[in-house]
């Protein structure tokens, strides 16, 4: 990590990203992608820190899209 922090690397090896994203509980390819893939807007950002405010969960939010997209498959 020293390695790269210090700039003597800009090509991390396979193994260095995958004890990354390990360390940050992500995928790899999150580690790969452009800055400009999954950027969210700032209206999504609001919208998001409103339901953490409120107390909606990750499982919440979870059931929801799979509800959501069960009666968009249904109509």
């Amino acid at each position: 990590m020293s390695f790269i922090e210090r700039e003597n690397t800009c090509n991390p090896t396979v193994h260095i990203l995958e004890v990354l994203a390990s360390v940050l509980g992500i995928p790899v390819h999150w580690l790969l992608m452009d800055d400009s893939m999954g950027k969210l807007d700032s209206e999504w950002i609001a919208l998001v820190n409103k339901a953490i405010d409120i107390g909606v969960t990750k499982e919440q939010f979870k059931e929801y899209l799979f509800l959501k997209n069960q009666f968009n498959e249904i109509h």
